[in-house]
């Protein structure tokens, strides 16, 4: 029954995390221990959406995931581009993997349970590389409002003369942005 073959299947692929992790970390540029770890749990998440018992939680796991590493590839200044090679990477491998299970380890399989399990991956990778994207977006908005933060106040630095007393250097054009921070 289905069922069964989704648990034979999500079992099948926990099993193999540790090697597709290992296959997906030879195909991209990053060999970091932390990007290694975040590749396995990825996996793992990703592959909930064949454990029927477990199907609430995967789509919030896969989720935090994709985030965890969209803030590190953001903080990291990784191109966007490069992390979407590497979900296609995983998807790949994992679409290779739903192939070799349903030939070796389940030759009842039906190409309709091929199919089902293959539009589960697609949705949930979709879904996943959709979160990436919206999380990366927000971690770099966040650091470049911080840096231009950071160049507005050093644009108007005060000189501190004594207790109460500052001097303001005035080098260059004053806009209107400057002048409101000069006057506060």
């Amino acid at each position: 029954d289905m069922e069964n073959k989704h648990a034979a299947l999500y079992e099948y692929l926990v099993k193999q995390a540790d090697r597709i992790t290992d296959e997906w970390l030879s195909r991209t540029a990053s060999e970091k221990e932390k990007t290694a770890q975040q590749y396995k749990d990825f996996i793992l998440a990703v592959s909930r959406v064949f454990a029927k018992d477990e199907q609430a939680l995967c789509w919030d796991k896969a989720s935090g995931c994709a985030k965890e590493i969209a803030y590190d590839r953001a903080v990291s200044q990784i191109p966007v581009t490069e992390s979407i090679k590497g979900f296609k990477v995983c998807r790949e491998l994992l679409i290779d993997e739903i192939e070799h299970f349903s030939d070796k380890h389940a030759p009842d399989c039906s190409k309709k349970d091929f199919f089902i399990w293959n539009k589960q991956l697609h949705s949930m990778m979709d879904e996943v590389i959709e979160q990436f994207i919206l999380e990366y977006e927000h971690t770099t908005k966040r650091q470049l409002k911080a840096q231009t933060e950071m160049i507005r106040e050093l644009s108007a630095p005060v000189i501190p003369v004594s207790e109460h007393i500052g001097v303001l250097p005035l080098i260059g054009e004053i806009d209107t942005h400057r002048a409101t921070v000069i006057i506060e």
